[in-house]
């Protein structure tokens, strides 16, 4: 069995994360970007293939497959060397999953740096301080398919999103909710009208008046 290329970098320097306020300011902020699930998951895999994860390694170790620090992320705690740690596999995935789509939608990493190719990611991720960059960036565009100098925000299929777990945001509550059903028999309407169109009626209402 081949084993992924593993790029030594000094334990005392661990990589950027954002914490959980960067993810509310995020969703709070009109975004820059977008970036598509299935890229999403396709960059995360090649990441945890670059960082080492197998048994026995600090990564698998800590189910931590991006080698993200901590930097406060929901149900994560920290290492001695300051990487993240998860209870499960699964968490740790999403948390390097969430990593990716904010700094794609955000265009920019942690300290500022412009997010906008899959080159700019990997270097953000693997800066040439620490790690053979070109050679990681190389290894990920193999994996993936992707052309490292194409916008993230065109890689994949269908459109963007924003993470949905591990602390993140999950929109699909919001659409839930909209769509449920509201009583206004009261007043001579049918029983079971969506919130949306509640909502869409008093809108149109208030610009009319408005008018």
């Amino acid at each position: 069995m081949i084993r992924a290329v593993r790029f030594s970098r000094p334990l005392s320097r661990p990589r950027r994360a954002d914490g959980p306020a960067a993810f509310l300011r995020g969703f709070g902020a009109r975004l820059r970007g977008s970036i598509a699930p299935e890229a999403v998951n396709a960059i995360a895999a090649a990441i945890q293939e670059q960082e080492g994860f197998y048994p026995g390694s600090r990564s698998y170790r800590n189910n931590n497959p991006g080698n993200l620090v901590y930097a406060g992320q929901p149900g994560a705690s920290r290492d001695p060397e300051g990487f993240a740690v998860w209870s499960t596999y699964a968490a740790g995935l999403q948390g390097e999953k969430n990593q990716i789509v904010l700094d794609a939608t955000r265009g920019s990493d942690v300290n500022g740096n412009p997010i906008v190719t899959l080159a700019d990611l990997i270097t953000s991720w693997a800066p040439p301080s620490q790690n053979n960059t070109a050679a990681y960036i190389a290894a990920v565009s193999a994996s993936t398919g992707y052309d490292p100098s194409a916008p993230l925000s065109s890689l994949g299929s269908g459109s963007g999103y924003l993470p949905a777990a591990a602390g993140a945001f999950d929109l699909s509550s919001v659409e839930s909710s909209l769509q449920k059903p509201i009583d206004l028999s009261m007043v001579g309407l049918p029983s079971a009208v969506p919130l949306y169109a509640v909502l869409g009626i008093s809108l149109l209402a208030v610009a009319l008046v408005r008018n």
